[in-house]
């Protein structure tokens, strides 16, 4: 008989790689497939209009005017400020990679102030698809999140009978122009000794395929990591 206690997943942070490329494909609503609140950081959401002619631009735009209307919730930090002068230093040319590290540090800000925003200790789900996934700033100064890669939370979806296909809906990101992470990855939560989260229990009780193309690090963790 199992001793481990659970903890439900409450609510889902996404980052921007995740926005753009659900965009791309008119799937936004794949985001609330739990129905979870979806929260998404002020600099994040700049994020995905810093280049001119975003790949579903229009989507990500009507779909942020939803703000509080259904699931998505936009949450202000202080870095906005600061993000937008990086970001006209950037475009401007001065420095190519000013707003380098910004998103990952709202998001870090947010996983410390979660309780300051929902009045409760609550467990996220942290979506990304970052090239360094395992090794961002959210990740290491917050492990109260369960950080996966849009590959893996795809292929789950698939696995619990939610789409019928994780491949085609990457092939059909590729078709409009981005190329989805291979990163194949999973992080868990670190929650309380003898704890952990129901999506823990969902997203690793199948292994992923063998044959799927850029497994990465499977769903123990990201590349090259147990």
């Amino acid at each position: 008989m199992s001793t481990w206690k659970k903890r439900p997943v409450t609510l889902i942070i996404a980052d921007a790689g995740p926005l753009i490329s659900l965009a791309a494909i008119d799937r936004m609503e794949l985001l609330q497939t739990f129905g979870q609140p979806v929260l998404v950081c002020d600099v994040v959401k700049e994020e995905c209009f810093a280049k001119p002619g975003t790949l579903g631009e229009q989507r990500l735009r009507a779909w942020f005017e939803t703000d509080g209307k259904n699931q998505y919730h936009l949450i202000n930090t202080p870095y906005l400020d600061a993000y937008r002068i990086a970001l006209k230093k950037q475009m401007s040319g001065e420095d190519r990679v000013a707003t380098a590290g910004h998103g990952d540090a709202t998001i870090s800000w947010l996983l410390k102030n979660l309780f300051r925003f929902r009045g409760k200790e609550e467990i996220a789900l942290l979506l990304t698809e970052d090239s360094e996934f395992g090794d961002s700033e959210p990740l290491m100064l917050s492990r109260r999140a369960h950080v996966i890669s849009t590959r893996f939370w795809l292929n789950t979806l698939e696995r619990l009978g939610i789409i019928p296909s994780a491949k085609n809906i990457i092939g059909e990101i590729a078709n409009a122009g981005r190329v989805v992470a291979k990163y194949n990855a999973a992080r868990p939560a670190i929650i309380d000794k003898g704890t952990r989260s129901d999506w823990e229990d969902r997203a690793l009780a199948v292994k992923p395929r063998d044959d799927e193309d850029g497994s990465g690090g499977g769903a123990g963790g990201g590349p090259g990591r147990p």
